[in-house]
């Protein structure tokens, strides 16, 4: 059975309003059939023009995911931008759903109102 987990850091300063909001999207597709899925739940640009990705990261497998040179894509209605992380303390247990935070470059160049969804290579 799927389980919400919250990284360390995550868990002790996310605001209750956004712990509500990953709440809902968890319930809302915790049930999908795919093995490796993320629902986006809010897109920003920071001050050094990056594009910040808040997403739900489902792990539906029975292996631990992390993410040491893991390939995250973007798709969108112009076409597929792909990054390489490189994160040491995202690392999502088997059958478990964790919130993260990816930060694009700020070549990639589109609107974020372009992207359709977000992947993980497996």
């Amino acid at each position: 059975m799927q389980k919400l987990q919250f990284e360390r850091a995550w868990d002790k300063t996310i605001s209750a309003q956004d712990r509500l909001l990953i709440d809902q999207a968890f319930h809302q597709t915790k049930e999908q059939d795919e093995r490796l899925s993320c629902y986006i739940i809010r897109t920003a640009i920071n001050h050094k023009k990056q594009l910040l990705i808040i997403t739900l990261i489902h792990n539906r497998t029975d292996q631990q995911l992390n993410f040491r040179n893991r390939e995250v894509s973007i798709i969108t209605a112009s076409g597929k931008f792909t990054q390489n992380f490189t994160i040491d303390a995202l690392e999502i247990p088997p059958y478990c759903s964790m919130p993260w935070t990816f930060i694009f470059d700020e070549s990639i160049n589109f609107q974020i109102t372009e992207i359709k969804q977000m992947d993980v290579e497996i």
